[in-house]
């Protein structure tokens, strides 16, 4: 169903700009950031500070931004030698990351370090965490992406990874 729009608007002369978000398509303009480097980015900070047992609770995986920085991930995990703990679809979804982060540390052996595929999932992740008595940050290391204002609250103090949004969405001077 995509693929008709897409040529209905094409057909149209309706110009069409992704933001954040790609596809294969190279008649389809997009913005986004550098989602598979920042995938990178923070597999080289967890493994850097010593975890090895990383879980990743990952975007919707029908989405480019959540499969490119789940195989950046994945690329500094090989390099390194260590394999995922795990690897979840958290969907982008607040209830379905509280789900996943239920269900990894509901078992005898949890993983030392999360890093979550947004912040919004990831302070449903933080939250999990507290749920089961454990302290985020000491117990478990979690880290997000993109940003957000809330990511700075002390409730949450979230160690993620930043989006440039601003220059993404201005143009270039």
């Amino acid at each position: 169903m995509a693929s008709a729009r897409k040529s209905r608007a094409k057909d149209l002369g309706i110009p069409v700009v992704l933001f954040n978000r790609s596809q294969d398509d190279v008649e389809v303009s997009n913005v986004t950031s550098a989602n598979r480097l920042g995938g990178r980015k923070v597999a080289e900070f967890l493994v850097a500070g010593g975890h090895e047992r990383i879980a990743h609770i990952a975007g919707w995986q029908g989405s480019s931004t959540g499969r490119d920085r789940q195989a950046g991930f994945l690329e500094v995990l090989k390099a390194a030698g260590q394999s995922p703990f795990a690897i979840v679809d958290g969907m982008y979804k607040r209830e379905v990351a509280m789900e996943c982060a239920r269900k990894l540390l509901g078992n005898a052996e949890r993983p030392d370090a999360i890093f979550v595929g947004n912040d919004h999932m990831a302070f449903a992740v933080i939250d999990a965490i507290r749920e089961a008595g454990l302290r985020p940050g000491h117990d478990i290391s979690v880290v997000g992406f993109d940003d957000v204002p809330l990511a700075s609250w002390g409730a949450y103090d979230l160690t993620t990874l930043r989006q440039p949004v601003e220059r993404m969405v201005c143009p270039a001077r």
